[in-house]
């Protein structure tokens, strides 16, 4: 393997299979756009609003934004309003140190893109993974 390979590869969450089982619910919660699951489990656990859910280090924000579901833009809505205001949306990368945002780009997820824009402005002006100049001209142009 190069150096040009290690790029690409992901860094894998140091959490146990457990860790994973436990997040399976809200996992499948956000892939189907459910919120009224969701927010049960964020009820008993408010900690999963940010937390690590898979195994490439990706959170329920990483999930909701890959989703093309009816009901995933209010999942994101919902979503967002939980998030605690001193939690800023650029600490939370997957693996490949990207943010939903990125996410949002490589899935052609403009909406998304929109709402977590309107939630974090700098977000598009920090420099962070591999994609910083396929996300940030096109998210400008979107405001």
């Amino acid at each position: 393997m190069n150096n040009q390979d290690k790029i690409f590869e992901p860094k894998m969450a140091s959490v146990s299979a457990d860790v994973f089982s436990r997040y399976m619910p809200l996992h499948k919660a956000a892939l189907k756009g459910d919120w009224e699951s969701a927010k049960r489990f964020f009820d008993s656990d408010p900690a999963a609003v940010t937390a690590i859910i898979t195994e490439f280090s990706e959170t329920v924000l990483h999930i909701v934004v890959g989703t093309r579901t009816i009901n995933a833009t209010h999942f994101l809505k919902q979503l967002l309003k939980l998030i605690p205001l001193d939690v800023a949306l650029e600490t939370l990368t997957d693996g490949w140190g990207e943010t939903a945002l990125d996410g949002a780009a490589v899935y052609g997820n403009t909406e998304a893109a929109k709402l977590i824009v309107e939630h974090s402005p700098r977000l598009p002006n920090i420099r962070n993974g591999l994609l910083v100049v396929l996300v940030a001209y096109p998210i400008r142009c979107l405001l």
